[in-house]
């Protein structure tokens, strides 16, 4: 089977999230038989079905579709309460990914470099309270 291949991706998610067949067809709202044929490249889920293969297997349309290498979204499923990730490596992962989405709509690439310079100026201006709070504590 094909390794860039929307069903051997979603097969493969599947399996490292330790979901059966039956559990990630419910979750995004198919049959068993239907989740079989998108695994197995008999069928081509529609747009709306690779949204919610997406977010029940928390990756992205763009990964599914073969258009990104990366498999976990930059962003934690709603499940998680908090995450510590250092500014920095989220602008990093942000410049290397091909594609941006919001809402499950790919972003054209004036808004994505839009939001790596606000997050760019964020960082600057959190590094200079920074940098205040110290000097204010010496």
């Amino acid at each position: 089977m094909n390794k860039n291949s929307i069903g051997y991706r979603i097969l493969n998610l599947r399996k490292k999230k330790q979901l059966t067949q039956r559990e990630l067809a419910v979750k995004v709202n198919v049959t068993e038989a239907t989740m079989s044929r998108y695994e197995n490249n008999l069928r081509e889920p529609k747009g709306e079905i690779i949204n919610r293969i997406a977010r029940a297997l928390h990756t992205t349309t763009d990964y599914l579709l073969g258009r990104s290498n990366h498999s976990i979204p930059l962003r934690e499923p709603k499940d998680h309460k908090s995450i510590n990730v250092d500014l920095d490596t989220i602008i990093e992962k942000l410049e290397e990914v091909d594609g941006l989405e919001y809402h499950g709509e790919l972003m054209d690439d004036q808004t994505k470099r839009i939001i790596l310079k606000t997050l760019k100026h964020t960082r600057d201006i959190a590094e200079d309270m920074h940098k205040n709070k110290i000097m204010q504590n010496k």
